[in-house]
């Protein structure tokens, strides 16, 4: 049983507070949709992995969740958020911005953007599916939400979100 992070605990606090309700799953740390596959073969739900990207320029920054073995569109990502081209964002960026490290970025990273400078991108099979799995801002476990869960969670935050 690994212990929880600061991180990982802020997130199921925060969503007990708003009774949004979650299984966990935990496993060995996990980087990549691949690794993923390895550990969490029964972790029920769509997996979901979550991208920080930028505006070129670093003017706009991204967070970008989507079924994980989808390949994310980044043309039609910066259609969407109104930009001409989207890179990845730098480790530094991810930080600073959703206080995560690579490998541990979620839907729950936007929590740790106070300064609301970051644009959140639900990709709709994710907020279609009936159960999602991501992480709890920590690559060693996996939440598990029901739809009517996960769209609980978009509907508490003190911002809008664009579905593509």
């Amino acid at each position: 049983m690994n212990t929880k992070s600061a991180e990982w605990l802020k997130v199921e606090k925060y969503l007990q507070s708003k009774g949004i309700t979650f299984q966990v799953y935990e496993h060995p740390p996990v980087f990549t949709v691949a690794e993923g596959k390895k550990y969490k073969i029964n972790v029920p739900g769509l997996g979901c992995k979550s991208l920080f990207l930028k505006e070129a320029k670093g003017a706009k920054y991204i967070l970008y969740t989507l079924p994980g073995e989808k390949r994310a569109n980044l043309r039609l990502l910066a259609d969407e958020v109104g930009e001409k081209r989207l890179t990845f964002a730098k480790p530094v960026e991810l930080e600073q911005f959703l206080g995560v490290t690579p490998g541990s970025v979620s839907p729950f990273s936007i929590l740790n953007d106070r300064q609301k400078k970051v644009v959140l991108v639900i990709d709709k099979e994710v907020i279609q599916a009936k159960e999602i799995n991501v992480h709890p801002n920590d690559n060693r476990a996996s939440l598990v939400l029901i739809q009517e869960m996960f769209r609980r969670f978009l509907s508490t935050l003190d911002r809008p979100y664009q579905l593509l």
